[in-house]
C-alpha cells in the first residue's frame, strides 16, 4: 500500500469514527443541522489534504479544525448582520416620524415589564425576534429574575435516576416548574401540579427539542452504570442538547461529569483511594464512561451557552443535604452526597461564580469513611 492509499485509508477510519461526534459539536455552536454538516465535510477535507502522518492525535486535529471553522462562519454571520442593518436615524431628525422607531425610555420599558411577565418563554423569544431593539432590555431583565431566584421553568434530564429525582423534588420545593425528562415517564414516583413529566430518549434529537422548548434553565443529571462497552450517552445527549437550546435561545446548561476525568490526588482521601481504587476505576470498568464525559465536557466547553460543568466524587446516599464546597476544577474532598449533588445544581441555576467552568463538589459534613462507603453501595446493589 502506497502512502496515498494509507492516506486515504486513515481519513476513511476517522470518518467512520469520528464524524458523529465532530457534528454533535458543530450542530451545538451553529445550531443548523446542514451547516454543521458542510463544516465537518470541510474539515475532513483538510484533512485529506495535510500531512496526516505527522498528526499524532486525529481526532483532537479535527476538533480544533471543526471548532475554528464553526467560529468563522459565526463570526461571517455576525458580521453580514452588522452591515446588512443600516442603523435607524435619530428620532426628531428631518423625514423620519419618531412614531415609526421604538424608543426604550423609562415609559416604554415598565411597560414592557408589564408584557414580559405575560408572556411564556416561547412567546417571549417571538417577542424578542419580531422586536430586536427590545432584546437588550429583556434580556438584562430576565437575566435579573434569575439571579434573585425568581420561579423558573426548569427541565432536568435524567430525571428518574437519583440524583435526578432529588434534583426534581427540590426544584418543586424551591418552587419551579419542573419538566423532567425520562425514558419510562409511568416509572417517574413523583406527582406535583409544577411538574410535567416529558417522554424523551436523549439519543432522540427532535424529542430533545421538544422537551427544551420554552425552558429557562437545562439540567442534565444523567448517568449510567459502569461498563467495559462502548459509552456514548453523555456525548451524544449534550450534543442534542445543545442544539436544541441554541434554537430555542436558552442559555443556563449545569450538567453532571465526575472528579474522574480528571484524576488527582484527594488531600482526605489516603493510599487506599488515591493509589489504589481510583486508579483501578479509571482503567478498568470505568474508563469507556470517563472518556465520554470527557467528550461530553468538550461539546460544552466549545458550546456559547452559559453553561456549568459539575464534577462530583464518589456519590453516596444521605438522608439529607448537608454542608458541601464548591472548588475550581478539582476539589480536595473524596465524597459527594446525591442530595449535596442536587442541590449544588439547583444552586447554579442562579450563581454566577461557575459560568463556562467546571465546578468540583464535595460533601464536607457526614462523610462516610472509604469502608463504609463501599459497603453501602455494595449492600444497595444486593
Amino acid at each position: 500500500m502506497g502512502p496515498s492509499s494509507s492516506r486515504d485509508a486513515r481519513v476513511r477510519a476517522a470518518w467512520e469514527a469520528d464524524r458523529g461526534y465532530l457534528l454533535a459539536i458543530a450542530a451545538g455552536m451553529l445550531g443548523r443541522p446542514a451547516e454543521a454538516e458542510d463544516v465537518v465535510q470541510e474539515a475532513f477535507a483538510r484533512l485529506a489534504g495535510a500531512s496526516i502522518d505527522d498528526i499524532g492525535d486525529v481526532l483532537g486535529w479535527l476538533v480544533v479544525v471543526t471548532r475554528r471553522l464553526c467560529l468563522d462562519r459565526l463570526g461571517s454571520a455576525e458580521a453580514r448582520r452588522t452591515t446588512a442593518i443600516p442603523e435607524l436615524p435619530e428620532a426628531g431628525q428631518e423625514g423620519v416620524d419618531p412614531a415609526d422607531r421604538l424608543t426604550l425610555d423609562d415609559e416604554v420599558r415598565r411597560a414592557l415589564a408589564v408584557v414580559v411577565d405575560r408572556l411564556s418563554p416561547a412567546e417571549r423569544t417571538s417577542f424578542i425576534f419580531t422586536f430586536p431593539e427590545a432584546a437588550p432590555s429583556l434580556r438584562g431583565r430576565k437575566r435579573t429574575q434569575l439571579q434573585q431566584g425568581a420561579a423558573m421553568r426548569i427541565v432536568i434530564f435524567g430525571a428518574n435516576g437519583q440524583p435526578g429525582r432529588l434534583l426534581t423534588e427540590q426544584a418543586l420545593a424551591a418552587g419551579h416548574d419542573v419538566a423532567a425528562v425520562t425514558r419510562r415517564p409511568v416509572e417517574f414516583p413523583i406527582t406535583h401540579d409544577r411538574l410535567t413529566v416529558v417522554e424523551a430518549d436523549v439519543h432522540d434529537a427532535p424529542a430533545v427539542d421538544r422537551a427544551v422548548e420554552g425552558a429557562d434553565v437545562v439540567l442534565s443529571a444523567l448517568g449510567v452504570p459502569f461498563t467495559r462497552k462502548q459509552i456514548t450517552i453523555y456525548s451524544e445527549s449534550a450534543g442534542n442538547i445543545i442544539a436544541a437550546m441554541s434554537r430555542h435561545r436558552v442559555k443556563r446548561l449545569i450538567v453532571v461529569s465526575s472528579s474522574a476525568t480528571e484524576p488527582h490526588h484527594h488531600a482526605d482521601g489516603g493510599f487506599a483511594l488515591n493509589r489504589v481504587l481510583q486508579p483501578l476505576v479509571t482503567a478498568t470498568i470505568g474508563k469507556t464512561t470517563y472518556a465520554d464525559m470527557r467528550r461530553m465536557e468538550d461539546l460544552v466547553r466549545g458550546s456559547d451557552l452559559e453553561w456549568t460543568i459539575m464534577r462530583p466524587s464518589g456519590l453516596f446516599d444521605a438522608p439529607g443535604v448537608t454542608a458541601y464546597e464548591l472548588h475550581e476544577d478539582q476539589a480536595p474532598g473524596s465524597f459527594t452526597s446525591r442530595a449535596g449533588l442536587a442541590a449544588s445544581m439547583l444552586d447554579q441555576a442562579t450563581d454566577t461564580r461557575f459560568v463556562r467552568k467546571a465546578a468540583a463538589v464535595t460533601t464536607s459534613e457526614g462523610v462516610p469513611t472509604l469502608f463504609q462507603m463501599i459497603r453501602r453501595e455494595a449492600l444497595k446493589k444486593k
